[in-house]
């Protein structure tokens, strides 16, 4: 399945292809005669590869996959495609490959990319669905995650001081600032807000 989207295009040059599609934008017939079509199998091509590296693969790995697809449409774009098609294919391959799965990822992946402190995949995720206006739904699952891990090691108490029971995960938004990333500072600020009654009702 994967690749034969463009199977007939291996052999053509780029520059043979970029001057038909000219030709067609010029004659205005690049809108209803390629553009449309193209863009239906295009959504169709990625709706069927989505659900297959969703199985296949762990969500980091998918996340590096959606990155280089969307790579790879604008590199389409800047050699033979009309630039006029640069916004409608990538709403398409983002819509596909992303926004519809914001949650199914999320269930899969999140909680272990937290647990393991994987920085850049998150940052990567932070990044791709602020592109699908997927912001609120994360800081959801960033709030509720931080607000179980601060629950839980202040349970912890009677073994241990209240604050120094969250050392593990201040060493994490510690390392999160320091990343500058917008994901982790706000992981930092979900931190703050989720643990701070918690410590306050043990102390």
């Amino acid at each position: 399945m994967c690749g034969s989207r463009f199977s007939r295009f291996a052999q053509v040059e780029r520059s043979l292809l970029q001057s038909l599609l000219r030709m067609f934008y010029d004659l205005g017939l690049y809108a209803d005669q390629f553009e449309c079509k193209f863009l239906e199998t295009t959504a169709s091509f990625y709706a069927l590869e989505a659900a297959e590296q969703l199985q296949l693969t762990d969500v980091p790995a998918y996340l590096l996959h959606v990155r280089a697809r969307l790579s790879q449409e604008e590199d389409r774009i800047q050699h033979y495609l009309h630039l006029s098609t640069r916004k409608v294919l990538m709403h398409t391959c983002l819509q596909t490959l992303l926004a519809v799965h914001i949650e199914t990822i999320l269930d899969k992946g999140f909680k272990s990319l937290m647990e393991q402190m994987r920085l850049e995949d998150l940052s990567r995720m932070y990044n791709l669905y602020m592109m699908v206006d997927g912001l609120p739904k994360l800081r959801q699952v960033v709030l509720l995650h931080v607000w179980l891990v601060a629950r839980r090691h202040c349970c912890e108490c009677a073994r241990k001081p209240p604050f120094a029971a969250f050392a593990d995960f201040t060493d994490f938004a510690d390392s999160a600032a320091s990343s500058g990333s917008n994901c982790c500072n706000s992981c930092c600020c979900c931190f703050t807000s989720a643990s701070a009654p918690i410590v306050a009702a043990q102390l």
